[in-house]
């Protein structure tokens, strides 16, 4: 695979220069899934529009029709600006017809040009792996010997988990950006276009209307702004074990789940960004930095902890210190607890 096929291309975040390279891309006839509102952002955002190009070995050819395969499922999902959610995605297995069929679901969320969230509703996929073989054998032109039939189901068993997985995944995607479920042989190396909203940095911290309203996002203020976010509507009656068993539990006899200690110190952590966000003098950077951070739809500890060690680290320069005094973090986090 050529590097060329590997990296997305530069993101694009003017709104002019996004509509002229979209236009650019339909125009010769390459796979465009971005409508025209998408790139209509209200001024705290900004559209980013993201060039997918691949190669036919990164899709899986059923009955004719191509599937990305999973990397490839991932990279459009960046694209696209999705963040799969966690609750919402697994793999199961069931027995149908006395053999092992996996069933993936995935559910993700994808931030529109208002600046809100949109939910998908919770997408299944079943991989059957004796069907798979059965009917690649019927559909060969020259039927297949029994060993080479034995090799493919085994095949099929092995990915059979992360097959399901991808599907779900795919079909989140395709309801979040319209594209197909498979691509036609024909359009495998045409390029594909999305297009993902990205917070609008420089204008929030440029103009002090904006300027304000990040802050109030840095406080977790978010209500305010875009209003609570929506629950979903269908609460499912029972949870299924992921080992396969037949046994249902309901949701309403089901034990309170204990604390997540890690999930605690991401909210700490937040909470403490939050905190170092609203500084008066600290660097656009750094502000950009930590603004990012708290706006993100999922966190990582980790990735916390490394934003917290660079903020730190900028309010901890020499010149800084000799112009504002030696940083205190405890002395900042009593402010915002009192």
């Amino acid at each position: 695979m050529s590097k060329e096929n590997q990296e997305n291309l530069p993101a694009i975040p003017k709104k002019t220069e996004a509509k002229t390279l979209v236009e650019k891309y339909r125009s010769t006839n390459q796979l465009v899934y971005v409508n025209e509102e998408d790139l209509n952002t209200q001024m705290m955002f900004l559209p980013e529009v993201v060039i997918v190009n691949s190669t036919p070995d990164e899709f899986h050819n059923i009955s004719g029709k191509f599937m990305p395969k999973r990397h490839q499922t991932d990279r459009i999902g960046e694209a696209a600006g999705i963040v799969f959610l966690e609750n919402g995605c697994g793999t199961r297995t069931e027995q149908v017809d006395g053999h092992t069929v996996y069933v993936g679901s995935a559910q993700a969320k994808k931030r529109m040009p208002d600046g809100t969230w949109k939910t998908s509703s919770v997408c299944e996929y079943e991989f059957d792996p004796v069907k798979r073989c059965e009917e690649d054998n019927l559909r060969a032109k020259t039927p297949k010997s029994e060993t080479d039939q034995k090799l493919a189901l085994l095949t099929y068993q092995k990915f059979g988990r992360a097959r399901a997985s991808t599907g779900a995944r795919l079909r989140v995607i395709r309801e979040l950006t319209g594209m197909p479920t498979a691509i036609e042989a024909k359009d495998l190396k045409k390029s594909m276009v999305f297009c993902r909203i990205a917070l609008n940095t420089d204008a929030l911290l440029q103009q002090p209307e904006l300027r304000d309203t990040a802050v109030k996002l840095a406080l977790g203020a978010k209500e305010q702004i875009y209003g609570p976010e929506k629950q979903l509507e269908h609460k499912p009656k029972y949870e299924v074990s992921e080992n396969g068993e037949d046994e249902e539990i309901p949701f309403d006899s089901a034990p309170e789940p204990e604390a997540d200690p890690k999930q605690e110190e991401i909210e700490e952590g937040i909470k403490y960004l939050r905190a170092l966000a609203v500084i008066p003098y600290l660097h656009k950077e750094a502000r950009i930095l930590a603004l990012g951070e708290i706006n993100n739809a999922e966190h990582d500890l980790d990735k916390i902890d490394e934003i917290i060690g660079r903020v730190e680290g900028w309010l901890n320069l020499p010149d800084v210190i000799k112009k504002h005094g030696k940083f205190n973090k405890a002395k900042l986090m009593q402010g915002v607890t009192s």
